[in-house]
């Protein structure tokens, strides 16, 4: 660590490039999933505003040291903050500096030295010279400089399409009383709903027919989400649009051919997308503040899924190579050139359309993505083994919500076990509507088949002809 002598701060040395080709980790903030970048020639962890906001806009206090990078330059700091930091199994609560100016998402020796030093670190590292960072050298970086607004930390707007709530006929209004809520959530309530006003998600209403409240989950960081709960009263009476959300399969099928592959991420995606004037009055939450309706889609309702696709579809239709699975864009192409025209067109898409990238969370020209619980790469498709192993983790199910959720995620890999239908069986039938719950040992042996199966390494399956 280098130290520059000030006496209105400490001046550390950071953001030195140790190796060419950087080493980069998978860790959890605040219970957000997040890659960092390896860095033992810097001092400290330091990120920029995209991830601050992705990892929930965590307090900041005024910043304790300066930094420069390695040509000299200084790099100012927004501020820093305690988070709760995930890596390797373990769980520590760390500091973290937000930087003013767009950089690598950097681990530092600090955190380094919290989880173990360097050389261990490197053993669970994906080293990989195409990572989604500024100046790392990326063959796509032409293509970001043309789309820097895309990836502006602020929430993107769709401005070509609102969205539409449609009731059924004869709907009539529900309005539901606000749950009860613990003073000591008060506060934190209060200043969440503050910023939802300030980013133009809600607006305060004096009166409204409709109401739902809200339930608040308390986030690591000490701040809250507030999520609305529209499963009894609205959603009980919309029309859902049958719009269809395509097969996992269908859609990895579609990317045959491609050698490379990118996948983007929208930020909040739902809530980038404007409500029609009629149907922000259907969403109100009721809170011990008042009522706030919603100008943006929010999770929860029951067709904004299809809503969201069909979005997704108009925006991409005629684009080659690439395909969406509600927010989760993919993109692919036969040679490195074909997949940057794709690139192009994608973003200039999302761009036209007001959309807003989540930089930190998307992966650039991979020769091996995971893809809705599949991994793909130009010699086939696999089942993503991290998938699986969760399945084969899981308890016995105890009741009919906690089997359909399993025999849910084993449906994904019918594909890659041709015999895990017919295994299945006796487990079906435990779900039809004139079966009562009877668990026996015929199904534990079921459940136990199942979990055998795909516990074993699983056939790589090919991309279906043209």
């Amino acid at each position: 660590m280098k130290q520059i002598n000030r006496a209105d701060a400490v001046m550390l040395q950071v953001l030195s490039r140790v190796t060419p080709t950087p080493f980069r980790v998978d860790v959890t903030i605040d219970g957000r999933p997040v890659v960092m970048e390896l860095d033992t020639g810097a001092s400290v962890t330091v990120v920029n505003s995209t991830l601050w906001k992705r990892i929930g806009y965590p307090e900041l206090s005024p910043p304790t040291v300066q930094l420069r990078s390695f040509t000299g330059h200084v790099i100012s700091l927004k501020g820093e903050a305690t988070v709760s930091v995930g890596c390797r199994g373990q769980l520590k609560q760390l500091r973290i500096r937000m930087a003013n100016q767009p950089v690598v998402n950097i681990m530092g020796r600090d955190w380094i030295e919290a989880f173990g030093d360097a050389d261990s670190l490197r053993m669970i590292f994906t080293r990989d010279a195409s990572i989604n960072c500024i100046g790392s050298g990326f063959q796509g970086k032409k293509i970001f400089d043309q789309f820097e607004a895309l990836f502006k930390p602020e929430l993107g707007h769709c401005t070509k399409i609102k969205a539409h709530l449609e009731l059924k006929e004869g709907a009539v209004p529900v309005f539901r009383r606000p749950f009860p809520l613990a003073f000591a959530m008060h506060d934190a309530v209060e200043k969440e709903l503050d910023r939802y006003v300030k980013m133009g998600i809600l607006t305060p209403l004096d009166r409204s027919s409709w109401a739902a409240p809200v339930v608040t989950v308390k986030k690591p960081n000490s701040r809250i989400r507030i999520c609305a709960d529209f499963s009894t009263g609205l959603n009980d009476q919309l029309v859902i649009d049958s719009y269809p959300i395509p097969r996992p399969e269908d859609l990895c099928q579609a990317l045959r051919g491609g050698i490379t592959f990118t996948k983007l991420d929208l930020s909040d995606a739902y809530l980038q997308v404007e409500l029609d004037d009629e149907s922000k009055k259907f969403l109100v939450i009721n809170t011990h503040k008042g009522l706030f309706q919603y100008n943006r889609l929010p999770f929860g309702v029951a067709s904004a899924p299809a809503i969201f696709q069909k979005i997704m579809d108009t925006m991409l239709a005629g684009i080659p190579n690439v395909a969406a699975y509600l927010d989760d864009i993919i993109l692919t192409g036969k040679t490195d050139e074909e997949h940057r025209a794709t690139l192009r067109e994608v973003l200039r898409q999302l761009e036209e359309f007001g959309f807003r990238i989540r930089k930190e969370e998307c992966t650039f020209f991979q020769k091996e993505v995971e893809y809705l619980g599949h991994i793909l790469s130009a010699r086939g498709i696999q089942a993503d083994p991290k998938r699986t192993a969760a399945i084969v983790n899981m308890p016995l199910p105890g009741n009919v919500a906690k089997l359909r959720s399993f025999l849910g995620m084993c449906n994904y890999y019918t594909e890659f076990v041709p015999k895990l239908a017919g295994l299945c069986k006796p487990l079906n039938q435990l779900l039809r509507k004139d079966s009562q719950w009877n668990w026996t040992r015929e199904h534990t042996q079921a459940v136990e088949r199942v979990k055998s199966m795909l516990n074993s390494p699983l056939p790589l399956t090919h991309y279906h002809a043209e």
